[in-house]
């Protein structure tokens, strides 16, 4: 029997969500979503695959909102899926970069000063005055540099700042990074550098097959992108007075901003179009440098990440 063939109707009621479960694939006979009701396929359905399919054997209208949110994929490539009518869906996928943190001082002595990689999306660690941070990760950001071969007796030293983590669920927020370590007195001090932000999620690939009417006249398709995460502040570095050594930490860099997702709508009968978001997600902003006395000693800025791309909708009829 070919697909879909589904023999019961899903209702959303008003005011209601129904959310997708992993690795099932619906397949009904008549799908309503009413005002104010939500269709939605998060974070779980698209972390056990990056392809969702819906079948609807008859008239699929949508009033409410079908959601498409939270997907965490992040590799440049092509994904495709071999969908259960026969045909194979495919879409070249390009993850946009996070940015790099900020560089800090270093000398002969006491090297170091280098910044962490934006990678994953995500972005890289701030660098500490005579440390290094930290390059992203697949789900965070890098972590803020702090610096070595100081007398912790006689230097204050601050941590580098954490890098944020990717959201855990379509409702949440990318991790910002957090604060380098601030610090003051000593013999001299060299504050961390700050944390990188976590990529904004993306809006998700789907293939919605249609045998009657699609009818989303008043009702909402959003699969926009979600907003990076900022990277952190350096730390700050006090002393009474300017001629004491105080190097302060450079900014974590911002993560990438999602990408909008990718529909595909196959219908048979009438199409009525309603609204559409497939707006990529805003770009996490680099974090600042921490305040010193000394101008030469002050750590860089991150850098922001980039904006997530727009994502698209095709409308097939089938003969």
């Amino acid at each position: 029997m070919g697909w879909p063939n589904g023999r019961t109707n899903l209702v959303v009621p008003q005011g209601m969500r129904y959310i997708v479960k992993p690795n099932i694939f619906p397949n009904f006979r008549n799908i309503l979503v009413q005002p104010g009701a939500t269709l939605v396929i998060g974070t779980q359905a698209w972390a056990a695959s990056p392809w969702m399919q819906i079948g609807c054997a008859g008239d699929f209208t949508l009033r409410g909102t079908l959601l498409l949110c939270g997907s965490p994929v992040f590799e440049s490539r092509t994904y495709s899926w071999d969908a259960t009518d026969g045909t194979v869906r495919a879409i070249d996928f390009h993850q946009r970069a996070g940015g790099s943190g900020g560089s800090a001082h270093g000398n002969s002595y006491y090297p170091g000063g280098t910044p962490g990689k934006g990678m994953h999306g995500n972005g890289g660690g701030g660098a500490a005055s005579f440390g290094v941070g930290r390059d992203a990760q697949p789900n965070l950001g890098g972590d803020g540099g702090r610096a070595k071969g100081f007398d912790g007796s006689k230097w204050s030293v601050g941590d580098g700042g954490h890098g944020g983590e990717i959201a855990a669920s379509e409702g949440a927020s990318a991790g910002s990074g957090s604060v380098g370590g601030s610090v003051s007195g000593g013999d001299g001090c060299v504050a961390g550098g700050g944390g990188g932000g976590a990529r904004g999620l993306h809006g998700g690939f789907l293939y919605l097959r249609v045998l009657g009417d699609f009818d989303a006249e008043g009702g909402t398709i959003d699969a926009s992108g979600m907003a990076g995460g900022s990277g952190g502040a350096g730390g700050d570095a006090s002393q009474p007075t300017p001629n004491r050594a105080q190097y302060s930490g450079a900014g974590g860099g911002g993560g990438a901003g999602g990408n909008g997702g990718f529909v595909i709508v196959s219908y048979r009968k009438d199409l009525k179009k309603g609204r559409e978001n497939f707006a990529g997600g805003i770009e996490g902003s680099g974090g600042a440098p921490g305040s010193t006395r000394v101008r030469e000693h002050k750590g860089k800025p991150g850098q922001s990440g980039e904006a997530g791309l727009p994502g698209q909708i095709h409308y097939f009829q089938e003969p």
